[in-house]
């Protein structure tokens, strides 16, 4: 993660900070509901009143229960004074109506329009992180933290047909909050190898399914030990990079998960193994999106091979450089021999 001096009157200095406060420290804007659209502003406030985080997942017109669920539940009056006081709520809708109303072509002022192209962009911004959570089904609910961590998630079920038994159902989760919590809090104090050793332990207790929420926290890990005191920094830092990406792969968007992987590896942060299987993964996805570079794919896996030269997967990246070698040269042969003969 040049100071000029100036004389400020008394009266001038306090409105200076008056001002400075006022406009830095802003918040987001529920709607009328008390509900955020983006885990981002939803973040914000939750860190500025120190509240977990409920994150709903709905795809009106797809799914038989999230019309109703949003309609009588999650917009009733008492909705927002029971859980919306105690949690900050954000909701990611990706019914047909909202994508309707993204579609910019369906208005016709720029007003219209313009409104449109940022429920657009705000949806493609909830879609990359929900197309990593592997959803099964909608309506959903993810239980996080104030950083927007999750660490617990509950699909539909008959408890989401009552405000009284979705608050009875959260508040069974109530510990886990607090828990979670203080997992997270031992990432933040202590020495550096501490703190590594307090991340390590989340990675190893939080279900897998919950990483792509907390990547950003594994992104730190370089920073948390700058001299890799524990020797958990590569070991760590890997988990980020694969979470980021699964963003992209998800997508379609090779070059970028390929770009993130080659980079990290050609870095200091990673070494060993994990280097090793980041020159790997680069090259595996080059193949996957039909690259036909094949001395960059070839010059990938060879990175692989010199990184941790002794273990198995250093093994498969031999085969498959000696197998793609041979048929290079089977088709150069093949092409020389066309030659000759015309």
């Amino acid at each position: 993660m040049k100071i000029k001096k100036i004389i400020f009157t008394v009266s001038a200095l306090y409105l200076t900070l008056s001002l400075f406060i006022s406009c830095g420290n802003k918040l987001p804007q529920a709607d009328e509901f008390g509900i955020f659209h983006e885990l981002s502003d939803g973040v914000k406030t939750a860190k500025s009143e120190k509240k977990n985080i409920l994150l709903f997942i709905t795809m009106g017109g797809f799914d038989a229960e999230s019309d109703d669920f949003v309609s009588k539940i999650l917009h009733s009056p008492e909705y927002k004074s029971s859980l919306g006081g105690k949690y900050v709520t954000v909701h990611f809708d990706f019914g047909s109506e909202a994508y309707m109303n993204s579609e910019v072509s369906h208005f016709t002022t720029d007003e219209e329009r313009k409104d449109a192209e940022a429920l657009n962009a705000q949806i493609s911004r909830n879609v990359s992180l929900a197309r990593t959570l592997n959803l099964s089904y909608t309506p959903c609910v993810f239980l996080m933290n104030e950083d927007g961590y999750a660490f617990a998630d509950e699909l539909y079920s008959e408890v989401f047909d009552s405000v009284e038994s979705l608050s009875e159902m959260i508040s069974e989760y109530e510990p886990d909050f607090v828990t979670f919590q203080e997992m997270v809090d031992e990432t933040k104090k202590g020495t550096p190898v501490e703190r590594m050793e307090a991340l390590n332990v989340i990675y190893q207790i939080i279900d897998d399914k919950y990483l792509p929420t907390l990547k950003e926290l594994f992104k730190s890990a370089p920073e948390m030990d700058k001299k890799n005191e524990s020797g958990l920094v590569s070991y760590l830092y890997f988990v980020y990079l694969m979470e980021e990406s699964k963003k992209f792969t998800a997508a379609g968007d090779f070059v970028s998960a390929v770009g993130v992987l080659r980079d990290a590896a050609q870095s200091d942060t990673l070494e060993g193994e994990e280097k090793q299987q980041a020159f790997y993964m680069a090259a595996n996805l080059l193949i996957q999106a039909g690259a036909s570079d094949f001395t960059a794919i070839l010059g990938l896996l060879n990175n692989a091979v010199l990184a941790s030269p002794e273990t198995d997967l250093a093994e498969t990246c031999r085969g498959i450089i000696l197998q793609a070698t041979e048929i290079l040269s089977g088709n150069v042969d093949d092409a020389e021999s066309s030659s000759e003969v015309k």
